[in-house]
């Protein structure tokens, strides 16, 4: 593998060059932009990894400029703590990944792997219309696109919406896209598991760890080991359980209860949340440094009522599902019932909808969706 380091710390420069080599690498050194793009005219290389904070021209300005001349090459940007949001940036414009200072030669490692893996992805708006992404707003698809640039690599994500608005098919999405698609995506509700057994199913537990441990249990964390794990309404994790959770997330191990030995995992995190995380950190009910743990990319999902234009393919989609399921010979939606539904709130977002639309073809004893079947809360 060629790599090409851009850095203007000379002593990094030789530490990474002397790495790389020990790696069978070949390996190019530049201590600025203008010396990357001058090699990077000359030569071909697998993969670069560049410094974020350089004097006249930075990692972002180099990124841009990299991809303004159609060089498809991995750009991974190298940071400090303190600039990870800028990191973040980078990767919304275009870069593989970023890692952290200081950083291990196993973390080098792992970053040459996936890149070795590097393939343009497939575009969002070319995916089947049964895939379950069905949009036609400009909202969707930028979201979609963030999803498309941060699931190559394995950044914590934190995907925030109401309810209904599709976090878990989002996750979903990020783990069908990333270099880990063919292992394991778990998913846990933390809503939905009462405090006393959540840490017993997040982290597992010996045989004998308490009354009823009759054998050993691999918990959420272990069972996605190269794979994927969903956090789903981390908001409602009690403030003890966040302690041991952002333990995790930092050392890459988890404690089984009743075992004194802690078990390395390699797993890659997605949370979501219908609630606001900094209002609930202000309020004292959840933890600041788990909170900037999770959110270093974070992903907005927009309320339906906020992409109306979605609406129509989403209830043809709808139609099309239910009339398979029900096997009926649904047309489709009258205009009537089209703007009722149109110009309903929709609190309840996509989730609603969809159940609105499924009730109604039960309902409908015709082959076109009328307003008399269609039945909304508070109309």
């Amino acid at each position: 593998m060629r790599i090409l380091v851009v850095d203007d710390d000379e002593q990094l420069r030789i530490a990474l060059f002397s790495t790389l080599k020990h790696l069978s690498c070949e390996c190019s050194l530049a201590q600025n932009a203008k010396e990357a793009l001058n090699l990077l005219k000359k030569e071909t290389f697998d993969l670069i990894l560049s410094d974020l904070k350089m004097p006249k021209v930075d990692g972002i300005e180099l990124l841009k400029q990299v991809k303004q001349n159609n060089i498809n090459i991995p750009f991974v940007i190298m940071t400090a703590f303190g600039t990870i949001e800028t990191a973040v940036l980078a990767i919304k414009l275009g870069a593989f990944d970023f890692i952290v200072k200081p950083f291990s030669k196993e973390t080098i490692e792992k970053i040459m792997s996936l890149s070795a893996n590097y393939n343009v992805l497939k575009p969002i708006q070319e995916f089947s219309v049964d895939s379950e992404y069905i949009f036609e707003s400009k909202k969707m698809r930028e979201t979609l696109e963030l999803v498309e640039k941060v699931a190559k690599t394995d950044v914590t994500v934190l995907l925030s919406g109401e309810t209904g608005t599709g976090k878990e098919v989002i996750a979903k999405l990020v783990h069908k896209l990333s270099n880990r698609s063919k292992e394991k995506f778990v998913s846990i509700n933390c809503a939905s598991i009462p405090a006393n057994l959540l840490e017993s199913e997040l982290f597992g537990y010996e045989k004998g760890a308490f009354s009823g441990a009759v054998k050993t249990y691999k918990g959420k964390f272990e069972q996605a080991n190269d794979g994927t794990l969903l956090l789903d309404e981390i908001s409602e994790m009690p403030l003890e359980l966040q302690a041991k959770l952002l333990r995790v997330l930092q050392e890459r191990v988890v404690d089984k209860l009743g075992s004194s030995q802690s078990v390395a995992i390699d797993t890659r995190i997605i949370c979501t949340t219908n609630k606001n995380l900094a209002e609930q950190v202000k309020n004292g009910c959840f933890r600041e440094d788990l909170f900037y743990r999770i959110s270093v990319f974070p992903i907005l999902l927009s309320p339906l009522r906020e992409r109306t234009e979605d609406i129509p393919c989403l209830i043809d989609f709808f139609i099309k599902k239910y009339s398979r399921r029900f096997q009926k010979d649904m047309q489709g939606i009258s205009n009537e019932a089209l703007e009722i539904l149109l110009n309903y709130a929709w609190l309840g977002n996509v989730r609603e909808l969809e159940n609105t639309i499924e009730r109604a073809i039960i309902l409908s004893k015709q082959n076109f969706l009328s307003k008399e079947d269609i039945f909304l809360h508070g109309i």
